[in-house]
């Protein structure tokens, strides 16, 4: 499914996952997650 793209190029995610965000950004507070995607990052 990845016709004219590099081998191994994925679109970035709409919500990266907690793992996946900077330290920076877990640090600040999740307005654009919803409250399950809230709870993750705070764990």
């Amino acid at each position: 499914m990845s016709f004219g793209r590099p081998t191994g190029f994925r679109p970035p995610p709409a919500r990266p996952a907690p793992f996946q965000l900077p330290a920076v950004e877990r640090m600040k507070p999740a307005r654009r997650f919803g409250r399950a995607e809230k709870k993750e990052i705070r764990r």
